[in-house]
């Protein structure tokens, strides 16, 4: 990539990828929770360690929730989104009354009766 004056890029985060980071004409580390030698090998150091954040923030809302894997941030992007059936199947393994409510508000904004009636239902269990 070199001869055709192309820059790379990598995100790394153990020890043992130090080298790879060095070779890499940039190198990106995610910084929070990363090895020292991870961040002191890259070029920049993210300070964000959820990539699907990072996805969200180029305004890339419906690929930050493709994957990301932290249910909290995935209840969030979905009820961003409007996808209530993703936001139903993230609250009925929650079991969180104010997600619950979150989903029954947005599902009668929308029309979505049905749905809405399920916090009723998640109250009397």
């Amino acid at each position: 990539m070199n001869s055709c004056c192309c820059s790379l890029s990598c995100t790394r985060d153990g020890t043992s990828d130090a080298p790879a980071l060095h070779e890499d004409d940039i190198s990106l580390a995610m910084g929070i929770q990363r090895t020292e030698v991870a961040k002191e090998s890259s070029d920049i150091v993210i300070l964000e360690d959820n990539f699907a954040s990072i996805v969200k923030s180029r305004g890339m809302i419906d690929e930050a929730l493709a994957v990301t894997t932290c249910p909290d941030y995935r209840f969030e992007l979905a009820m961003q989104l409007g996808k209530l059936e993703i936001v139903k199947d993230i609250v009925l393994v929650a079991q969180s009354e104010l997600k619950w409510k979150q989903l029954s508000e947005l599902a009668m904004s929308t029309g979505l009766l049905e749905m809405a009636k399920l916090q009723c239902s998640y109250k009397t269990i």
